[in-house]
């Protein structure tokens, strides 16, 4: 049997770029992200040192991850702080409903597990933090190239990414595929390891 294989992104150790035709999520305009982390002070007169208090930055999708807008919002923690109260603060300041918010380390896309402080990550001040919604819309584009979206955890790994893509696509073996970013206009695929 020969193996097929999906193309697709977004998984937590890789850029969620999508693989067909330009970005259709505010996270995947890493020019835009950039342009706007930049533009925002560095520096509010906080210090760089080893106290427990921290100031981030923290940067937000409208919608709660599926819109185009971006924007920066200061926020106070402490090194002490988990993950998960660091995501209810936020989600108090800013208005945002629903427990299905993560943290993503900028600009690795890595997810900060909700079980684990900001010292574990070794958060510093001043460092930008990315509040999007944890499950996000994916398109897949198959070897035939038919378009399929699919909703997809960013906890997750590439593996586990395929498996919940071929369960939902109706796959006999889903262990048969794999994801690639790119692979549009010509150029070749970059294959995402499990």
């Amino acid at each position: 049997i020969a193996a097929a294989a999906a193309v697709a992104a977004a998984t937590t150790s890789t850029n969620p770029s999508m693989a067909t035709g330009g970005p259709c999520h505010a996270l995947d305009d890493r020019a835009a992200i950039t342009a706007l982390i930049e533009g925002s002070e560095t520096d509010d007169g906080v210090t760089r040192s080893a106290s427990s208090s921290l100031v981030l930055r923290v940067l937000l999708c409208a919608a709660g991850g599926y819109g185009r807008d971006l924007r920066i919002r200061r926020m106070r923690a402490s090194r002490s702080m988990s993950v998960v109260e660091l995501l209810r603060q936020i989600a108090t300041k800013v208005g945002l409903s629903g427990g299905d918010l993560c943290l993503l380390r900028w600009p690795s896309y890595d997810v900060l597990r909700q079980n684990r402080t900001l010292q574990y990550y070794d958060v510093c001040n001043g460092a930008v933090l990315i509040c999007t919604r944890r499950h996000r819309p994916q398109r897949v584009r198959l070897m035939d190239d038919t378009v399929k979206t699919v909703l997809v955890d960013l906890s997750l790994n590439t593996a586990d990414v395929v498996e919940v893509i071929g369960k939902k696509l109706g796959l006999r073996s889903a262990e048969e595929y794999s994801l690639a970013r790119g692979g549009g206009g010509g150029s070749s695929p970059q294959w995402l390891n499990p």
